[in-house]
């Protein structure tokens, strides 16, 4: 099983505050799972949230 991480883990690894994650999630920007009361972010759809959002992303080519 992939690891989860919580609100602090994910703020940590894209370098911002947590009331940044809990307006994205709120706006449906990143990809979170609830679980009860607390919301949790797969390490890997965190990471293709990077990639998708990086201007030197293939995509962006």
């Amino acid at each position: 099983m992939e690891k989860l991480l919580n609100i602090a883990e994910t703020a940590e690894i894209l370098n911002i505050k947590t009331p940044t994650i809990y307006r994205w999630v709120h706006e449906r920007k990143i990809p979170f799972v609830k679980m009860g009361n607390k919301l949790r972010f797969k390490q890997n759809e965190i990471i293709n949230f990077i990639e998708e959002n990086s201007f030197n992303s293939p995509l962006y080519a």
